[in-house]
């Protein structure tokens, strides 16, 4: 009881606030009803050799096994504390520091500002999908772990929007708060694996986009790979519906990115890496669709998600001996790889036939791109690409950075280069069709530059930051792929358009594409590893 001598039970919310609790777990119930962030109740501490986990009692069923000390430390790396804790490892706010919580904040520039607003009608033009980071607005208050992700997340838009200082500032303190929580989540088995982790996890990926650690992307792809493994340790079956299966939606479509690197946040993440994925594997590709059918723009990823194998593929045919090379293993590459160049064309003609209308108009734009090009350069692009609708320009840069990836890779196994300044003497494609790659690309390159007034332009999305976010997000990979095609068949003009507009979000406060930008094309998957160099931005 509240004023009464004794050992409290009740929560550490509820004992500050001198109230009495009603004793819920994990969290609250008062708490939640009056808005307030529950931080649970003291226990009593004990130390729990994470190395020797008993992976049974963590997983009902057979799942690749890994520390969850070692995911930890995949996940955030090493870790100094800025903040004091609870008694049960919940992160207070630092002494001395003004908390500003954007939950409770009123005003057209704070709600611009807070991205996890639960208001479809105002967030989600017609005809788009709810994402995942509008379907966590439920949660709010909930758990605190994702409480203190949204908050650092708001915060940093704020900054974004409003030039504040504090609000940046205060965001990185909620970051570090919301890193030691989670890691002391990922010791408790039944709480490492839960939706609301995976919800916190993500949120993190998309701070470290805004705001990148240490001025380089390891952070951000660390939140990746880290993620990844938590959602292969809770299996397909997870992830059919509701929550977690737009939680899925939402990783599988950036994992695909960076695993052909280049970001999709995990289909990019693949294609970035170059790596193969799990969720290539047939039970990933059908179990959490068994409820909820695929899209068409999910049936795109499942194409992209088998381009990381083939690339990697390619990629080994640069560093190994040729008497290692089999006769065969170049013309099979080259099968496969116009295997899955056709794919694409096929599922882009299938796209089309179901459309009445077409999937954009040219259009002239008097709107900043993100921010004013350069004079000299505005001319390279005098028009740009008007789509139907936001999730129509987000498949179109999808498939036309796959395409590309793919094209790029034939290249390389028949022996030829988008750079002619590259090729070899002999390459096993007529010359008509190594024209006709190129050409492609560099066509391609150009309709992804032109989609960037679309998804860029803070104009076009008044009052609706998690729009700004999923337009920056899903731009980084497709636009960094169109500077290597410019590169290599010096377009330099176009080429500096595309820098241009990086450094148009740098100055905008997204310096995350700025900083692709500034490797080069085959450093792209050790940069996302962490071993390329930082620059300053």
């Amino acid at each position: 009881m509240v004023g009464v001598a004794g050992k409290s039970n009740a929560c550490k919310t509820c004992k500050k606030r001198k109230v009495k609790c009603d004793g819920q777990k994990p969290v609250c119930e008062r708490c939640t009803k009056g808005g307030h962030v529950c931080y649970g109740y003291d226990r009593k501490v004990q130390f729990r050799h994470l190395s020797a986990l008993d992976h049974d009692n963590l997983l009902a069923r057979s799942q690749p096994q890994t520390s969850l000390t070692e995911l930890s430390r995949l996940l955030y790396g090493p870790f100094a504390p800025l903040e004091s804790t609870g008694g049960d490892g919940r992160h207070l706010p630092a002494e001395g520091v003004e908390s500003v919580d954007p939950i409770g904040l009123t005003g057209s520039r704070s709600l611009a500002s807070f991205p996890f607003r639960q208001d479809p009608d105002k967030t989600t033009p017609p005809g788009e999908t709810v994402s995942w980071i509008q379907a966590v607005a439920s949660w709010r208050g909930k758990y605190a772990s994702l409480n203190l992700a949204m908050s650092a997340l708001s915060m940093i838009c704020l900054s974004r929007t409003g030039g504040d200082e504090r609000h940046q500032s205060e965001g990185a303190i909620k970051y570090g708060q919301v890193l030691r929580d989670l890691q002391d989540t990922l010791a408790i088995d039944s709480l490492a694996l839960e939706e609301q982790t995976l919800a916190s996890c993500m949120t993190l990926t998309i701070f470290e986009v805004m705001a990148p650690s240490g001025g380089d992307v390891s952070g951000w792809s660390r939140h990746v790979q880290g993620i990844s493994r938590l959602f292969e340790l809770r299996g397909p079956e997870l992830h059919v519906s509701g929550l977690a299966h737009r939680l899925f939606l939402g990783f599988r479509s950036s994992a695909v990115r960076i695993f052909n690197l280049h970001p999709f946040m995990y289909a990019i993440h693949a294609l970035a890496l170059r790596k193969p994925t799990y969720l290539a594997d047939p039970d990933w590709l059908v179990i959490p669709f068994t409820v909820e059918p695929k899209t068409n723009f999910h049936a795109l990823i499942d194409i992209m998600l088998q381009i990381p194998a083939f690339v990697d593929q390619t990629d080994r045919l640069d560093w190994a001996l040729q008497s290692e090379i089999s006769a065969l293993t170049r013309p099979e590459l080259l099968v496969r790889g116009m295997e899955l160049h056709q794919q694409l064309k096929d599922w882009y003609g299938s796209l089309g036939s179901k459309s009445k209308d077409p999937f954009y108009v040219e259009k002239r734009s008097s709107l900043a791109v993100p921010n004013r090009i350069p004079a000299s350069l505005e001319s390279v692009f005098p028009v740009f690409l008007h789509f139907q609708s936001f999730e129509v320009a987000r498949m179109h840069l999808f498939y036309w950075t796959a395409l590309v990836t793919v094209s790029y890779n034939i290249l390389k196994v028949a022996g030829s280069d988008l750079d002619v300044r590259k090729c070899s003497d002999g390459t096993m494609l007529p010359e008509a069709d190594v024209a006709a790659l190129r050409k492609e690309a560099l066509d391609i390159a150009i309709l992804i530059a032109r989609s960037m007034e679309f998804l860029l332009s803070e104009e076009r999305f008044l009052l609706s930051e998690e729009m700004h976010i999923r337009g920056v997000l899903n731009t980084l990979y497709p636009l960094h792929t169109a500077i290597h095609v410019f590169s290599s068949l010096q377009e330099a003009e176009k080429e500096a358009w595309c820098r241009a507009v990086f450094d148009g979000l740098a100055q905008r406060g997204y310096p995350f594409g700025q900083i692709l930008s500034r490797a080069e094309w085959d450093d792209m998957p050790a940069l996302l590893a962490g071993k390329a160099p930082a620059w300053e931005v």
